[in-house]
């Protein structure tokens, strides 16, 4: 995002964005098999002073520990760890960040030192006894604990776009590759597709020309949107405003002064079919998805 010399950014992560990040990181350490935990304890002037992950103290060697004993058994856990590890001799007031919510052996640990409040990531174990024994533990010693909000959760348009981007990566045109998403009003996806030949064709045996068209008269078309990586040419136009689609929303339109695109233009305007670009930028990084 382009912005002002002089002027601040806008956009940037918040503290608890900031803290839950370093917990997440320091989980990444962890060499656990059934779960990676990670703590992070912060005073009260947004000072770190404590980082924790599930594993074995530093002077042991991990490749050693028997890693298919019973989980949690003899393994010390994020909090622990990252109470072991603090910088100060004292943590009253401060305030833990963890990805996994703490069982009641850490719970006591937490509430022994001082720590005011927990906020955690996941409650997968929220039906585990240990667990409803950690949130009585923190109720009944005034210790606050709350879920960490997300917010860097993706909009409708991004998340549809983003299925056109993925589509587009099938491609195998060699000049462009171009995605689509149709998605109706119930938010529900209807149809994806890419430039390609159909499904069944070999690509190495046929040459990379237009060939028919298929039917366009099926209803489940109608009121549609369609999410696209390239503005329409005048001959895509025709197909979606014979289907039924009401709105495009395109990722470029690096063809904006080609007559094809004008056409299109045209034909959308005089049929009452909305188009608008979608600017915010699209990416699908899959080492982020666990």
């Amino acid at each position: 995002m382009e912005r002002t010399l002089g002027t601040r950014r806008t956009l940037c992560q918040d503290w608890d964005e900031y803290f839950m990040a370093q917990a997440v990181l320091a989980a990444r350490l962890s060499r656990n098999p059934y779960s990676q935990v990670g703590a992070c304890i912060v005073n009260n002037i947004m000072k770190i002073v404590g980082i924790g992950y599930n594993g074995m103290p530093r002077e042991r060697d991990d490749y050693k520990f028997y890693w298919h004993i019973p989980r949690g058994t003899s393994m010390p856990h994020a909090e622990i760890n990252a109470l072991r590890s603090r910088n100060s001799t004292d943590v009253a007031d401060c305030t833990i960040y963890v990805t996994l919510f703490p069982c009641d052996n850490c719970a006591k640990e937490i509430i022994e030192f001082g720590i005011k409040t927990v906020v955690y990531l996941s409650n997968k174990n929220v039906c585990n006894y240990k667990t409803m024994n950690a949130e009585s533990l923190f109720d009944s010693n005034s210790v606050a604990h709350r879920s960490f909000k997300r917010t860097d959760y993706i909009t409708w348009d991004e998340y549809f776009m983003g299925i056109a981007l993925l589509s587009a990566e099938r491609s195998k045109d060699p000049k462009r590759q171009v995605g689509a998403c149709i998605v109706n009003n119930e938010k529900k996806i209807v149809g994806v597709g890419y430039n390609g030949l159909p499904y069944g064709c070999d690509d190495d045996k046929y040459p990379w020309k237009q060939g028919p068209k298929d039917s366009l008269d099926a209803k489940h078309l109608y009121d549609c949107t369609i999410y696209v990586t390239l503005f329409p040419c005048e001959n895509c136009a025709k197909a979606i405003i014979h289907s039924g689609i009401k709105k495009v929303v395109y990722l470029s339109n690096k063809n904006v002064c080609n007559y094809k695109t004008m056409n299109a233009e045209n034909l959308f305007d005089s049929n009452g079919v909305t188009y608008r670009q979608m600017n915010k930028k699209i990416g699908i990084n899959f080492i982020d998805i666990d």
